[in-house]
């Protein structure tokens, strides 16, 4: 199976690294295994990260962490910036999301942050996503221990809500001192 462990991309001083007109992608094969993947500093033009499954073997999705990026001119009719889609079988266990800006993803019903069938510590503090054609951040089908939404600024495009957690589950639930900059006859948050 495709393999990375322990992986942290770092960029350089002041976002000085930046990623144009890419996609960073999963391996497109029967098994995968991301283990310990960290994005730290880097800019994302015209650029997402797209992590799939529904492989057939094994796929393991474990401790992500995306911080002090930022993402922008994105267009797009299938991905949001940043984007997991996995099968009902497999679960992205354990995501943080700290410090990030997202502006301009456009071209289809696409939001800034989507996730699915999360598991373990979802946590999401102190981004600004806004200028996103649905939702700034949307988690569909988790199961987690602790779900934490704090300290953000939300602005998209999607009637129904900024934040949209659809069937989420979670034993510990927070989500204070956020911002969210809604349209008329626009939800805030959305389950």
């Amino acid at each position: 199976p495709a393999t990375l462990k322990n992986v942290i991309i770092q960029g350089a001083a002041e976002k000085g690294t930046v990623i144009k007109n890419s996609l960073l992608c999963s391996f497109d094969g029967s098994s995968s295994v991301y283990e310990g993947i960290t994005f730290n500093g880097i800019v994302f033009d015209n650029s997402q990260i797209v992590f799939t499954g529904q492989k057939g073997g094994e796929v393991v999705y474990k401790d992500w962490t995306i911080n002090n990026c930022e993402f922008k001119n994105i267009e797009s009719t299938e991905n949001a910036a940043v984007h997991f889609n996995l099968a009902p079988d497999e679960k992205l266990e354990n995501l943080t999301f700290t410090n990030n800006v997202i502006k301009g993803v456009t071209g289809g019903n696409v939001s800034g942050l989507r996730a699915n069938f999360l598991t373990g510590k979802i946590n999401v503090t102190g981004n600004d996503i806004s200028n996103v054609a649905w939702n700034a951040v949307q988690f569909i089908n988790a199961d987690a221990a602790e779900v934490t939404i704090q300290n953000n600024s939300f602005a998209s495009g999607a009637d129904e809500g900024l934040l949209n957690l659809y069937n989420v589950k979670a034993t510990n639930l927070t989500i204070t001192k956020n911002k969210f900059l809604v349209n008329e006859g626009q939800s805030g948050i959305a389950y």
